[in-house]
């Protein structure tokens, strides 16, 4: 599956990130939030 993914992906200005089932829901948002406001502060 991950090879098929990295040849069909085409939002390679969006890195692909791992969400295991542990996470919360609260940790997912807080996650893409940082990572927003990272993107941000420094766009490259």
């Amino acid at each position: 599956m991950k090879r098929w993914w990295n040849e069909k992906d085409l939002l390679d200005i969006i890195p692909e990130v791992c969400l295991y089932k542990e996470l919360s829901l609260n940790e997912i948002v807080d996650m893409i939030y940082h990572y927003v406001i990272k993107q941000l502060i420094n766009p490259n």
